[in-house]
Formats: structure tokens, C-alpha cells, sequence
């Protein structure tokens, strides 16, 4: 639980604290501060469409033991770096793998290809 204090000392090998970086005026993303404000929108800008291209597809195709795995891998791949996500996304992605749920229990197919599904909303 994050109680929002800062302590001088905090080592990979505690457990009782967790690093988190204070970001340079003009820089965000991750844990690292590595990108600018632009870059940051940029990546959130291209991962959206990345969503909604994965989410067209899926009304597209017909549902069935090939088209599904298909889905799940490009959800999962895109929803990897998650402070390129925006709660639009996150939501979309969350409604898909509902959908996906479904369409498994109505398709010859193995419930199996869910285990990865669920690192997609993770």
C-alpha cells in the first residue's frame, strides 16, 4: 500500500518500500520518466489505434478456432505497456475480452486459449 512517504533509503531487497520516480517538469511515462509530454500523447495516439483496428477485426471475422487465439494475441501484445493505455482502451479492451468469453463458450474450441486473455486486462 502506497503511503505516499518519502524515505532516503529504499533497496531492491525490501519489502516493506517500492521505488517510485518524481518526474522532471515536462516528462511522464513508466517508471522511468523517459518520455516527453508529446511522446507520451504520440504513443497513446498509436496504441489507440492499435485497439481499434484490433477491435474492428473482431467484427469482421467470424469467431471460430483460429480467428480467436488470433484476437486474444493481438489484445494481449497490445495492452503490454499499460501507461500507453487510456481509460477509453482500457474499457474497449475490457468489452472484448467479455465478447471473447462468450464467443469460447459457443465455438469448438478449447477454453484453454483464455489463460493468456486475462494478462490483457491484468
Amino acid at each position: 500500500r502506497d503511503s505516499g512517504l518519502s524515505v532516503s533509503d529504499c533497496r531492491i531487497n525490501d519489502e516493506g518500500c517500492l521505488a517510485k520516480c518524481s518526474c522532471e517538469e515536462d516528462f511522464i511515462g513508466s517508471q522511468w520518466c523517459e518520455l516527453t509530454r508529446e511522446e507520451q500523447a504520440m504513443k497513446r495516439v498509436m496504441r489507440t489505434q492499435v485497439i481499434g483496428n484490433a477491435l474492428h477485426l473482431m467484427t469482421q471475422e467470424y469467431p471460430d478456432q483460429f480467428a480467436i487465439p488470433g484476437w486474444i494475441s493481438t489484445l494481449v501484445d497490445a495492452t503490454q505497456v499499460s501507461d500507453e493505455l487510456t481509460d477509453s482502451n482500457m474499457v474497449g479492451v475490457l468489452d472484448a475480452t467479455v465478447s471473447i468469453v462468450e464467443m469460447v463458450s459457443k465455438v469448438e474450441t478449447s477454453s484453454n486459449v483464455l489463460t493468456g486473455l486475462f494478462s490483457a486486462v491484468d
